[in-house]
């Protein structure tokens, strides 16, 4: 976090973002690369596989937008390419009260086969104790 909180800060000043975490597996990726255990995925992109972005904003008191980007390979039986793709989500959260919260949320994977996009409400409720 050190070395990404002040681009996190930056970014959040520069947009007027309430919000931003930016996340990466890169250690993980270059041990994996090294290993050689993604014979599928033989690219040097393959490093930013799971490097996610996270970015949000309140449009008022109990409004908040959010976006997550996250860049994913495609390997698996579910997908229909083996190469690097992304994985969007837009939500917007509405808090009823301290304990309530809806939100609505589109979920778009680009490498899906099938079913590419999924729409969701959700509804949540805390239980203090």
């Amino acid at each position: 976090r050190a070395i990404s909180r002040p681009m996190e800060k930056e970014l959040e000043q520069t947009f007027g973002l309430d919000y931003v975490r930016f996340s990466s597996q890169l250690t993980r990726n270059i041990i994996m690369f090294n290993l050689n255990n993604n014979l599928e995925l033989n690219s040097r992109l393959a490093l930013l596989e799971s490097t996610k972005i996270i970015v949000g904003k309140y449009l008022s008191n109990n409004f908040f937008l959010q976006y997550t980007g996250q860049i994913e390979s495609g390997v698996g039986y579910r997908y229909k390419a083996k190469h690097l793709g992304f994985h969007h989500t837009l939500g917007l959260e509405y808090q009823i009260n301290p304990q309530v919260l809806v939100e609505l949320e589109y979920d778009y994977d680009s490498l899906m086969l099938e079913k590419r996009d999924d729409k969701r409400i959700i509804l949540r409720h805390w239980f203090p104790f």
